[in-house]
């Protein structure tokens, strides 16, 4: 090779150095109690007692502006025990009360998505052999159901509905080979628009705008399918949305857990900006011991908080629990609590607009569901007594060692 190639192919390899955003180590010291103790809640509720005894998991859940929480559940061991009622729909109080619950009454009718707005609730799945949607009032009255009408579509996974009332389903065909759909209905369930994709989307709603990350892009639409921008991306990703907050993660919905793409301890996260498709930071984010060896996690979940804060609920079989990590709209860690305890097996998690914590999730057997008010950690304060600061034992005050944990967190920089 000439001197003329090297320096050309020196030149390219300084200008493509230039694009990638310098990485940096910073460590999070997070104090955790020896004994682990994860926040209390304020409230909490399980589903124990069902018309044919059986066992109910969530698979989707969603909370409405006013704080109720909506489930979409089925029997955790569907397919090796199945009866007439394997899935259902509950609602439920911001003090762990049910509300209403409905079943679905049919051999063939399973849920797998469900979300809501301030006056209806929708779930989406599988009637037969034909995608299925259904539309609730917040009273659990029945308003209507519909069959999605795309030849050879399967099933609806995921689905969103925007301020506008559009309601946006997504889901595999038949035969995946034919690819996944995405349906855009009105609010009395009358086809608007559809596509067809080559992998399956992912699909969130903000401010009567559509956002889909699917086949090497990102795209912001209105709900008539007008395109407002478009960004591409290296991987297939899973996008969340809220008001003006826009985030990915390398995360795929299968229709069950979600699944990671990477192998990795480690999570990337990448903020976006909302109005012009930009990348504003990617942060890689796990949890790590005093030896700086990454714990592995099992179960995730994902959310952005009622401040527009992505959030993280990881399961650190090590830690025998779940811990809650806050990153800020700057891109640094807010922080890591743990709140789940080493008996939820599964675990959804979203944030009220006045910030509380509403997880549900399947665990010793049963659905359950907690809510957690970050202002009170260890639970309501009795008798005017913050439980945070102290317990007074025969007039004795007693103190915890602490123990210690990082959070470890990568910056990949800003890309303007």
């Amino acid at each position: 090779m000439n001197k003329k190639v090297m320096i050309i192919h020196v030149s390219v390899i300084i200008t493509l150095l230039s694009l990638i955003p310098s990485v940096q180590a910073d460590f999070v010291v997070i104090d955790t109690s020896n004994d682990e103790k994860c926040m209390t809640p304020i409230a909490h509720g399980n589903l124990t007692t069902y018309r044919t005894r059986e066992e109910l998991a969530p698979v989707d859940m969603c909370v409405s502006e006013n704080g109720i929480t909506f489930t979409a559940n089925e029997n955790p061991f569907y397919g090796i025990i199945r009866s007439i009622t394997d899935t259902s729909v509950t609602a439920w109080s911001n003090e762990g009360n049910i509300l209403w619950s409905v079943e679905s009454n049919s051999w063939n009718r399973l849920f797998y998505g469900i979300t809501s707005d301030d006056s209806f609730v929708y779930v989406t799945g599988v009637d037969g052999n034909d995608p299925f949607l259904a539309k609730y009032d917040h009273e659990g009255n029945h308003i209507w159901n519909t069959t999605i009408g795309i030849p050879g579509s399967d099933k609806g996974l995921d689905i969103e509905v925007s301020e506008d009332g559009t309601i946006v389903v997504a889901g595999p065909m038949e035969n995946s080979t034919f690819g996944y759909f995405l349906i855009a209905l009105s609010s009395d369930g009358d086809t608007l628009w559809s596509n067809i994709f080559e992998n399956q989307p992912s699909i969130d709603c903000a401010n009567n705008y559509i956002y889909v990350a699917c086949d090497g892009i990102i795209e912001k639409r209105t709900t008539d399918t007008n395109l407002v921008w478009s960004s591409p991306i290296a991987i297939n990703v899973t996008i969340l949305a809220r008001e003006d907050s826009l985030y990915s993660i390398p995360f795929r919905d299968t229709g069950q857990r979600p699944r990671y793409i990477n192998k990795s301890p480690s999570i990337d996260v990448t903020k976006w900006n909302s109005t012009t498709g930009d990348v504003v930071w990617t942060e890689t984010v796990g949890i790590q011991n005093s030896t700086h060896s990454l714990y592995r996690w099992g179960g995730v979940a994902y959310t952005i908080d009622n401040k527009g804060n992505f959030t993280l609920l990881l399961e650190i079989k090590e830690l025998s629990g779940w811990y809650q990590i806050i990153i800020g709209e700057e891109g640094e860690i807010l922080s890591a609590t743990k709140i789940l305890d080493n008996t939820w097996q599964t675990a959804f998690i979203e944030y009220t607009e006045v910030g509380k914590i509403h997880v549900a999730g399947y665990g010793s057997s049963q659905l359950t569901i907690s809510i957690f008010d970050p202002e009170y950690p260890n639970g309501l304060p009795v008798d005017g007594l913050d439980l945070s600061l102290i317990i007074i034992v025969t007039g004795i005050v007693v103190l915890f060692d602490v123990g210690l944990i990082h959070i470890f967190k990568k910056r990949k920089g800003n890309v303007s």
